[in-house]
């Protein structure tokens, strides 16, 4: 892959930072994104890789879907790019034929984010969007905080504050196999239920209109069949 002199840039810019427990279970992240990269549980026949990633940066910076990445303004699609807000039509940039995937074509997963690591167990990174950033309305300021537990969890908790009204709901967006990352076996031997409160339905090309946007505040992730 040859990368653009920007995207050279960005990727020699980049971090990566370990976050490590007790227990010696290890998550990597990368400023690239504010990304989740690996996360490597101690297990009775050695380490495991869990978390599906890029083998370096410059692969990061190529691959199309979102390994890991923070992703923001707005997670999903927002269909033809075109939402309603206090009686305006905003026009925000297209990435997936018509629709707005994840941001735009310039979402938060490609930029270089500010970070300070606190101590071993938790990491914040953040990320000021001007104003009209991808057609979005307001400055916003988004901050993400890694916390790596002694009961082997990972929580992520995500804050922003926006100058003016605007959609916003930043996700992260990594991929699991517990088999292992370079396993045979496949995600679709495991089982998934997710408690939560909302939904947002999607049509059959997978886009959704961002008028009256519901932001998804807390969810729970329950059982991910062990293998």
């Amino acid at each position: 892959m040859q990368l653009s002199k920007d995207q050279g840039y960005v990727a020699r810019a980049s971090k990566v930072i370990a976050l490590t427990n007790r227990h010696g279970m290890k998550i990597l992240l990368s400023t690239l994104g504010a990304s989740w990269i690996s996360c490597i549980l101690p297990m009775s026949a050695g380490k495991r890789d869990v978390l599906l990633g890029s083998p370096n940066m410059a692969a990061q910076m190529d691959q199309g879907v979102y390994l890991g990445a923070t992703i923001g303004r707005v997670a999903n699609r927002i269909a033809h790019g075109r939402f309603n807000l206090a009686g305006r039509e905003y026009q925000v940039t297209s990435n997936q034929g018509e629709h707005c995937l994840h941001g735009g074509r310039d979402n938060f997963s490609y930029r270089v984010w500010k970070v300070t690591q606190i101590n071993p167990y938790e990491a914040i990174f953040s990320l000021v969007s001007e104003d009209g950033d991808q057609g979005f309305p307001g400055e916003l300021q988004a901050e993400v905080r890694y916390i790596l537990t002694d009961e082997n969890k990972v929580i992520i908790d995500y804050r922003t504050q926006v100058s003016e009204l605007c959609p916003v709901n930043l996700t992260n967006h990594a991929y699991f196999n517990l088999a292992g990352e370079d396993s045979a076996r496949t995600a679709l031997e495991h089982d998934l239920q997710l408690a939560a409160t909302h939904y947002l339905p999607t049509d059959k090309g997978g886009s959704q209109q961002a008028n009256g946007v519901m932001f998804l505040r807390r969810f729970s992730i329950f059982v991910v069949k062990s293998v």
